[in-house]
């Protein structure tokens, strides 16, 4: 496993366009068992699988990333108003003493390495992928990702991130929350704004 996004990694494996990949990772804290504290490398973000190399793809071309299956263990951590809490899953339903929530696992971090040298940070959403964090990257449906270097060198991670969901949940979100609450609403309304003006940039201006 690695704890960053570098094109210098040798691939761990290789596939044919349209090929399958399967893999498991601990969380984003690089815990296996809940109980067992893990070898976590020094300065290492989200552990990551990978790279994957995709035979014949090409810096400049479409990656596109079906996923076919997300099963996460019978256990899960979650983190808010500095707690950790940890959940059980049964069937498709967590459940935290007498809280229950819905099961959707989904793929938090994936993505390509970016096409400079060196080591790169797994926390930030890039062009060629990263740490997306989209909850609609369930099973059965597809990414599509400009490809950074020569043969894709795919790396993806899972994580599962609901921390102001949780904050409710746990004590219920009032009048004193209105700052976190709005300031959670700004950053993704930020977020979309600078979307759209590097989706602009890159894809629809010559």
């Amino acid at each position: 496993m690695r704890g960053w996004f570098s094109r210098e990694y040798e691939p761990i494996e290789t596939v044919d366009p349209g090929g399958s990949v399967s893999f498991q990772v601990p969380n984003a804290g690089w815990f296996w068992d809940a109980d067992v504290e893990p070898e976590r490398p020094e300065g290492a973000g989200h552990a990551l699988h990978g790279p994957v190399e995709v035979r014949g793809a090409r810096a400049g071309e479409t990656l596109a990333v079906r996923v076919d299956e997300v099963v996460p263990r019978d256990w899960g951590r979650t983190w808010a108003d500095g707690e950790t809490f940890t959940w059980s899953l049964e069937g498709d339903t967590w459940s935290l003493g007498e809280r229950h929530v819905r099961s959707a696992p989904f793929l938090g971090v994936i993505g390509m390495p970016p096409p400079e040298p060196g080591e790169h940070s797994t926390t930030p959403p890039r062009r060629w992928g990263g740490n997306i964090d989209c909850k609609e990257l369930v099973a059965g449906t597809t990414l599509y990702l400009p490809i950074s270097v020569d043969g894709a060198h795919v790396s993806a991670g899972v994580l599962w991130l609901m921390t102001l969901y949780f904050i409710d949940k746990k004590r219920g979100l009032g009048p004193k929350d209105a700052l976190l609450v709005d300031i959670c609403a700004l950053y993704w309304h930020f977020v979309d704004v600078v979307w759209i003006a590097i989706f602009t940039l890159v894809y629809l201006i010559k």
